[in-house]
Parts: structure tokens; sequence; C-alpha cells
């Protein structure tokens, strides 16, 4: 897992960006499952909520953990982080975004899922590293 600490944050931008070359590389049935090629509105959404979160964390002293991004069957684009018992996954479109929280199996007691504003990174991300 790599932390802010030992990269730069340019080295991890590059890093994130090299990740969201690969998505926008996909193609209709890119899983051999009729997933739709990921959209071109939600790859430019999901990279400035990523680099804004990126900025609040890096500002606020955090360590960043390295999502793992990738396109669901619909073209949105999900980005997960998982530390310990907590998991956190966005959800993002071409016009509003939605993060998952969970910490357990039961989906009506141990997960959340609310829609992703800006005032929440950081309420979050303290979240994610207490798990």
């Amino acid at each position: 897992m790599d932390y802010w600490q030992t990269k730069c944050p340019r080295e991890i931008r590059e890093s994130i960006f090299n990740q969201f070359n690969m998505i926008c590389a996909r193609q209709f049935n890119w899983d051999d499952r009729n997933s739709k090629k990921p959209d071109e509105q939600s790859v430019a959404n999901a990279r400035n909520i990523l680099d804004d979160l990126l900025d609040a964390v890096i500002e606020n002293g955090y360590l960043w953990l390295t999502p793992h991004i990738s396109s669901d069957e619909h073209g949105n684009i999900t980005i997960e982080w998982h530390k310990d018992r907590h998991d956190l996954h966005f959800e993002i479109g071409k016009k509003e975004a939605e993060y998952i929280k969970v910490w357990g199996t039961n989906i009506e007691h141990e997960m959340q899922v609310e829609y992703l504003k800006r005032k929440d990174y950081i309420p979050l991300w303290q979240w994610l590293l207490s798990g």
C-alpha cells in the first residue's frame, strides 16, 4: 500500500492519471459482460473529485492510501480504498457521486450510502483511516 509520505504528490497524481488512462482505453463489453465504455464526463468528474480529495488529505497531513480505480457496467467510475475493517467506495457518474462506507456484511447496519459532497472528504478519510 502506498502512502503519500513515501511518494511526492506528483508521483501519486501520475499513478492515478495512469489508472484513468487504462480505464479510458476500455471499449464496450470490456469485461465480456456487456459493460458500457466508461463515460467521458464520468471520468472527468472522477478525476476532479480524486484530485480535490488528494489535496485535502495532504493539506490536513493524513496518510494517502492508493485507491483501486475502475468502471462499472453502466460506465460510471468506481474508486475503492480498503483499510483493515473499513472499506470506502466512490461511485462517480456524469453529474453526481455517491460514497459507500462498509464496516461489515450487514447491509442494514454495517453500510452507509450517501451522496458525496466536498465537505465529506476529510470526515470520510478520517473514518477510513480509523479502520
